[in-house]
């Protein structure tokens, strides 16, 4: 697999928050809407996953006070 540029990343980034926030708005802000995307971000392989992953360590971290 070839390594992704950052503004591949970011390509991908900003489409999976837009087709989140079309989601909601188009569905309203139901609790299945909001949870789809969520899983999706959370649990689903993709190209982002090693990254996210380390990015929601960093941000527990913080939330728990232990950065």
């Amino acid at each position: 697999m070839e390594k992704m540029t950052d503004k591949e990343k970011l390509d991908i980034a900003l489409r999976m928050l837009a087709e989140w926030c079309v989601a909601i708005d188009a569905n309203g802000a139901g609790w299945d809407y909001w949870d789809y995307y969520y899983k999706d971000a959370m649990y689903r392989d993709g190209p982002l996953r090693k990254e996210l992953d380390e990015a929601i360590y960093a941000a527990r971290k913080l939330f728990n006070g232990d950065a």
